[in-house]
């Protein structure tokens, strides 16, 4: 599962919005719900457990651990990759690359695939392709709109913040 998508934002700061596990569940609003998060103060969390929830109402916990962290460059993009282990016989792996794209923006990639897959999520996966997809999308679009650029001149504006988004989706 691929999905790619030019965002506004430039590449440090989406992979700084990204290295930060509890910026990702504002990412997916009605379908991926964050159940706890794992690590310790001093590097933040390197993992968590997350609830996926589809359509019919299925759903399924996944526990994810980031397994390497590459902040971008001029000339190399930026990595996050990460494991997901869904029961005891499905495993994944899941990356976010983050290049320079056009205009000062980023070019962001957003890569899934299963190592191995229980008879169930083999079914659910083939099922569910397209929702998955349509997931995928949406996050990067949510992505975009999160961190989108503010409208004055860059020299005089800070950094994007997430903190509106951070009230906004706590106020329901």
């Amino acid at each position: 599962m691929v999905a790619v998508r030019l965002v506004g934002a430039a590449p440090e700061r989406v992979f700084e919005f990204l290295a930060d596990l509890h910026n990702h569940w504002l990412l997916e609003d009605r379908f991926v719900e964050l159940s706890g998060l794992d690590g310790d103060e001093g590097s933040g969390p390197r993992g968590g457990r997350v609830r996926l929830k589809g359509p019919l109402g299925i759903s399924r916990e996944a526990r994810t651990r980031v397994l390497s962290a590459r902040p971008p460059t001029a000339v190399r993009p930026g990595r996050l990759a990460g494991r997901a282990d869904i029961g005891r016989g499905t495993t994944g792996r899941v990356a976010w690359e983050i290049a320079v794209g056009e205009n000062g923006g980023s070019r962001v990639t957003l890569r899934a695939a299963a190592e191995r897959a229980s008879l169930l999520d083999r079914t659910l996966l083939l099922l569910g392709r397209w929702w998955l997809q349509h997931t995928f999308d949406r996050a990067l679009a949510n992505l975009d709109r999160i961190l989108e650029p503010a409208t004055t001149a860059p020299e005089t504006s800070p950094a994007p913040s997430v903190r509106p988004v951070l009230e906004q989706k706590a106020a329901g």
